[in-house]
C-alpha cells in the first residue's frame, strides 16, 4: 500500500478530539518501510533479461533468418523490447547481466543477418517481376509497404534537422557508406531536401549494389540523382561531398568503427559533415554503441551534436565536422 494510506489519519485526523491513545507517539512511528526505486525496478530488469534470453535462444535456433511470419514476429518483439523507454539504471543492470553479456555478440550478429535478409527480400518485392507493373508510382507504393518505412522517414527527418543545426548551408552532394540493398535513407534525403542533387550509395556487397541500383532504376524520376559504387568503406575519394553517412552496421565494435572512420575522414575535405548512426539505451542490444569522444576520434572530428530518440526510431545520430 502507498505510504499515504498509513499517514492519512495523522495528516487529516477525524473530528474526535485527539487523545493519548489515538495520537501517534512520534512521526517516526507512523512510517512503514518503503521500497526504494531500485527495488521497484528489479522486477523490470528481470523481465527484460528473461525476454532477451528467450528471444536470443529462439533466434539462435533458427537455421534460416529470411523473412517469414515466425521470424518477423521474433524480430518485431525484439525491436519492441529494445525501444521500450526505461531508466538508465535498468539499462545498466540489463546490459551488465552475465547471461546477457554472453549472448549479446551473437544476438547482434543475428540482428545484422536478419536485417540484411529483410532488406534484400523487400528490395526484390519492390523492384517487382516482369509480370508486375513497373510504373514508378506503383513501385513507390510497394516501397511504402516496407514494414519499417515510417521508421526510416522519421529517422531521416531527425538526421536532416540535426545536420541543418550545425550546417545551415544547402547540401548538394552526399555519400552514404553501407547503403545496403534497400537505400531508403538516401531516397528520403532526395525527397526531403530539394538542394540534394546527387547521392553516392557505397556498399562492399556487390549483390546489394545490384539490387539497390535496379530498384532505383524502376523508381524512375523518384530515383534520379542516385548513384552506386561497390567499394570498401574509406577506399574512395570523398572530397567532393558535403555530407558523408556511415550506416549503423558498418563496423561491429568500437575499434572497427574507429579504424574505418579514420580511413573515411582521411578521404573527406576539411569542414565536411560526417553523420554516424549509433544506439543508446536498450537499443544497444540491436546495434553496437559508438563513442565519438575518444582521443582517436577527437583528433580527426570536431563533435557537434548527438541525438538520442525515445520513440519508435531506433538509431541515435552523431554529427561531426572533419578537422583540418
Amino acid at each position: 500500500m502507498h505510504i499515504f494510506h498509513y499517514l492519512k489519519d495523522w495528516l487529516w485526523p477525524s473530528e474526535e478530539p485527539c487523545t493519548e491513545t489515538n495520537a501517534p507517539e512520534s512521526l517516526a512511528s507512523s512510517f512503514v518501510s518503503v521500497s526504494h526505486p531500485e527495488d521497484q525496478e528489479e522486477p523490470e530488469v528481470q523481465s527484460i533479461v528473461t525476454d532477451l534470453l528467450r528471444l536470443s535462444t529462439e533466434l539462435s535456433g533458427k537455421t534460416d533468418l529470411r523473412p517469414c511470419d515466425n521470424i518477423n514476429n521474433l524480430f518485431g518483439e525484439l525491436v519492441g523490447l529494445c525501444t521500450w523507454t526505461v531508466s538508465e539504471r535498468v539499462v545498466t543492470e540489463v546490459l551488465n547481466n552475465a547471461e546477457v553479456i554472453e549472448v549479446l555478440p551473437g544476438l547482434r550478429r543475428i540482428c545484422t543477418e536478419g536485417e540484411s535478409h529483410l532488406e534484400s527480400h523487400w528490395a526484390d518485392i519492390i523492384t517487382g517481376t516482369e509480370n508486375q507493373s513497373q510504373d514508378e508510382d506503383t513501385v513507390f507504393k510497394r516501397l511504402m509497404e516496407f514494414p519499417y518505412f515510417n521508421n526510416y522517414v522519421d529517422l531521416t527527418r531527425l538526421e536532416l534537422a540535426a545536420i541543418h543545426c550545425v550546417h545551415p548551408t544547402p547540401i548538394s552532394k552526399l555519400a552514404f557508406i553501407g547503403s545496403g540493398p534497400l537505400p531508403l535513407t538516401s531516397l528520403q534525403l532526395l525527397q526531403m531536401s530539394p538542394s540534394v542533387l546527387e547521392i553516392l550509395n557505397i556498399d562492399h556487397n556487390r549483390t546489394a549494389i545490384s539490387q539497390s541500383s535496379k530498384l532505383c532504376e524502376n523508381l524512375g524520376s523518384k530515383g534520379e540523382g542516385m548513384h552506386f559504387l561497390c567499394a570498401e568503406a574509406g577506399s574512395c575519394d570523398l572530397r567532393d561531398f558535403d555530407v558523408v553517412y556511415l550506416a549503423a552496421l558498418v563496423g561491429s565494435t568500437q575499434v572497427e568503427k574507429e579504424e574505418l572512420l579514420k580511413d573515411v575522414v582521411a578521404k573527406m575535405r576539411e569542414g565536411a559533415i560526417l553523420v554516424i548512426r549509433s544506439a543508446h539505451g536498450l537499443r544497444r542490444v540491436l546495434y553496437a554503441v559508438f563513442d565519438p569522444t575518444t582521443v582517436a576520434m577527437r583528433r580527426c572530428l570536431d563533435l557537434q551534436l548527438v541525438v538520442h530518440p525515445y520513440n519508435h526510431v531506433v538509431n541515435s545520430v552523431i554529427i561531426g565536422r572533419v578537422r583540418g
